[in-house]
């Protein structure tokens, strides 16, 4: 019995780490080195764009890039009911990312995510359900800003 468990193990195991798993976050290797950022707003998600270039960098000799960041956060009313109160939300996250090798504009991307919600008569859990869904919207955009910065060659 104990043989039959130790081979179901052994299976699994051999079947998982040939499946080419990777963390998301794993440092890369560039060729290039983010040495300034320089944020144009006061977003939450600002935290976490340092926090990811910071695991991105090497310091290596290579090119020297200043990177300039500009986020906003939109909601917006959708629709209103016949008494002009909302019924439907928009809430979007913009972040504008330049990349600038001595003073030299040389890579300009825009990462746009959205996302439309029902308003609720308890204004509290409509807050805490809004900054849940900006969390959800603001990781979604962290993920394509790393793999933006992991695969561009400069």
């Amino acid at each position: 019995m104990k043989i039959n468990y130790f081979i179901y193990y052994l299976l699994i195991f051999v079947f998982l780490s040939s499946c080419g798993y990777q963390r998301i976050y794993q440092s890369t290797q560039l060729n290039y080195n983010i040495s300034k950022i320089e944020f144009k707003s006061t977003q939450k998600i600002n935290k976490s764009i340092e926090r990811i270039v910071k695991n991105l960098n090497n310091d290596i000799d290579g090119k020297q890039i200043k990177m300039v960041v500009n986020s906003q956060k939109n909601k917006t009313i959708i629709t209103k009911d016949k008494k002009g109160d909302p019924n439907l939300f928009s809430l979007s996250i913009n972040v504008e990312i330049q990349l600038f090798e001595e003073e030299k504009l040389i890579s300009k991307k825009v990462f746009i995510k959205e996302n439309k919600y029902s308003n609720d008569d308890n204004k509290f859990n409509l807050n805490i359900y809004e900054q849940n869904l900006e969390k959800n919207l603001n990781e979604k955009i962290i993920e394509k800003i790393f793999r933006y910065l992991s695969q561009i060659k400069l």
